[in-house]
């Protein structure tokens, strides 16, 4: 278990570091696709390092919200690659920004003896609820909140 809350942290702490370098400002030149570049959109690579093998025999949840904007699709990616490189298995869950969809998902992760969850919370009561959830079933959760400004 231990291991586990371990593995989350780190990632969740990368998932934040690799988003955050990824936000452009000052004089850094338009995204391609942006307005101005002149450009096709190709969505940004985010890298959640994750070490090889280090999920093995695991099974971490991702629960996330409709992937609207190229942080959330490129944020996704990112913890999806990410965890399946770790050896995890990956249970993947969409709650179309319905928190009790939301909740009901988190709930079926514990079902399956998920090892750790990761979520993208819909509002802050719902993710109250859903680390409540997560902590009463001794499950490690990660809310992965909000791009950076």
């Amino acid at each position: 278990m231990k291991r586990t809350w371990q593995m989350l942290a780190v990632g969740g702490c990368l998932i934040a570091l690799t988003a955050c370098g990824s936000v452009g400002g000052g004089t850094t030149p338009p995204a391609p696709g942006s307005p101005g570049s002149g450009t096709t959109a190709e969505p940004r690579k985010l890298n959640l390092d994750v070490p090889e093998g280090s999920l093995e025999g695991r099974t971490i949840c991702f629960n996330f919200q409709a992937l609207e904007t190229e942080f959330w699709a490129a944020g996704k990616l990112a913890i999806s690659e990410g965890l399946a490189a770790g050896g995890g298995k990956v249970l993947e869950f969409n709650s179309n920004e319905d928190a009790n969809r939301q909740l009901e998902q988190i709930k079926d992760c514990i079902t399956q003896n998920a090892d750790g969850i990761i979520f993208i919370p819909q509002d802050g009561a719902s993710a109250d609820t859903v680390i409540k959830t997560a902590n009463e079933a001794n499950v490690p959760v990660v809310a992965f909140n909000r791009p950076p400004a």
